[in-house]
């Protein structure tokens, strides 16, 4: 994270990972997360922006936030409320402001997971964040399953288990740091 505090305004820039921020109102020193292009404004609110390979996410805990690209002035802002999360691609447009339980988004700071209808590939992606190796879906028919499935993170291969026993898929490890999900 870089940071830039001065009398005009509070100005973070995550490089990587994923951060909660609560903020206090301060109307003549805004205070901005940048990241992959995104700029977060808040607008006095407790706020999660999450960086990872392909793009950026922003969820609101409480109040609100602005979302904007600025290297894209002819893309409008979209406000983000409370419970409320946006998905952005790298090198592409805001994506679509979806609803979103906050105890979930939240569960990582207590070292839990909780997907409730989240992609395969998603789930993998977060996976891979906290487990030693990579796991490897097999091919792109397998990234549209649907997970449900809470864990703690220091349980991160029961989550593989529960994968293998409830969708078709089958895992297959080598040396116990990589894993290949491939169709039954």
């Amino acid at each position: 994270m870089n940071t830039d505090y001065s009398p005009q305004q509070r100005r973070i820039e995550l490089i990587a990972g994923e951060a909660e921020f609560v903020v206090a109102k301060d109307k003549a020193r805004p205070f901005v997360v940048v990241a992959d292009g995104q700029e977060v404004k808040a607008l006095g609110s407790d706020f999660i922006v999450k960086k990872q390979q392909g793009g950026v996410s922003v969820t609101v805990i409480e109040s609100a936030v602005q979302v904007s690209q600025p290297a894209s002035p002819k893309i409008e802002p979209v406000v983000l409320r409370s419970g409320e999360r946006i998905d952005v691609a790298s090198g592409r447009p805001l994506g679509q402001m979806r609803t979103v339980n906050a105890e979930r988004v939240r569960a990582w700071r207590d070292n839990r997971l909780i997907f409730e209808g989240e992609t395969l590939d998603n789930v993998v992606a977060e996976i891979n964040r906290y487990r030693p190796g990579h796991v490897f879906l097999s091919d792109n028919t397998l990234a549209g399953y649907r997970v449900n499935v809470l864990f703690h993170i220091d349980q991160i291969d029961k989550v593989l288990a529960v994968i293998d026993q409830t969708l078709p898929v089958k895992s297959m490890s080598l040396g116990g740091r990589f894993v290949w999900l491939y169709s039954k």
